[in-house]
């Protein structure tokens, strides 16, 4: 099972590349059909399979010879790989569907900021939408009101640094720590938010020790927040657990 949630995470990591690439360009995800931007050939489904055909291909279109870029297949991996994360963790139950939505929306929204250093409003829309049946589901078990409260706690957290930052965050920051409220609940922000505080610092300085990024250059702050919220999805009851067994 573990192995056909992993090719399905790759099938969908194909067309999150889709989305992560014509989403902030303003093209539609759907039209034109898959095809090599250098020479426009349209792809048939052999130049589509995931991981394989970028292997297969050298990294190259089949009719152009032109280079792909290494993160198609990097991506594709990389969402096989989350997509095991939630199905060891949540097995195959009804919320495993949620998070694995969830999840999906955390790598588009990662990767577009890192390009673009925005967060599209759509991308936002589209994550409630496909949440709010799960929501009504979760009404029925009584954590209607913990997503409620997660979302005004989670766009309020950043709004408030925004308030006091004057301008230090995006409302793109303010509407994904929405949604990550909305998916995680209120109680477990605490804990996301301080994860994102700890990568934030850790990478920001990585990035600048290795001159990738320099002490002036802008640092997008939703790929931390993302990160904070997967993490927090999948280990965040057991970093409780230990947080408090630490003190008490």
């Amino acid at each position: 099972m573990s192995f056909i949630v992993f090719i399905l995470g790759t099938i969908v990591g194909s067309f999150l590349n889709v989305c992560i690439y014509r989403i902030p360009n303003g093209v539609s995800i759907s039209y034109p059909p898959s095809h090599c931007y250098a020479c426009d050939t349209k792809l048939k489904a052999l130049d589509l399979i995931p991981l394989l055909s970028f292997v297969f291909l050298r990294g190259r279109c089949r009719y152009c010879k032109a280079k792909f870029s290494v993160r198609y297949p990097m991506i594709e991996a990389l969402t096989g790989l989350l997509f095991l994360g939630v199905f060891w963790k949540f097995d195959l139950e009804w919320e495993t569907i949620k998070y694995l939505i969830f999840t999906s929306y955390l790598i588009v929204v990662t990767f577009i900021d890192f390009d673009h250093m925005v967060i599209v409003d759509s991308t936002n829309i589209v994550a409630v939408v496909l949440g709010l049946p799960f929501l009504v589901i979760g009404d029925l078990r009584g954590n209607f009101v913990e997503s409620i409260l997660g979302i005004l706690l989670g766009a309020g957290i950043i709004a408030i640094i925004r308030f006091i930052s004057r301008g230090g965050m995006g409302d793109g920051d303010i509407f994904l720590m929405g949604v990550v409220g909305f998916y995680l609940g209120y109680k477990m922000l605490p804990l996301q938010f301080m994860l994102t505080l700890v990568f934030a610092s850790v990478i920001s300085i990585l990035l600048i020790v290795f001159k990738i990024k320099s002490r002036k250059d802008y640092i997008p702050f939703g790929p931390f927040i993302a990160i904070g919220a997967w993490v927090t999805l999948i280990w965040g009851n057991d970093i409780l657990n230990w947080y408090t067994k630490l003190l008490f």
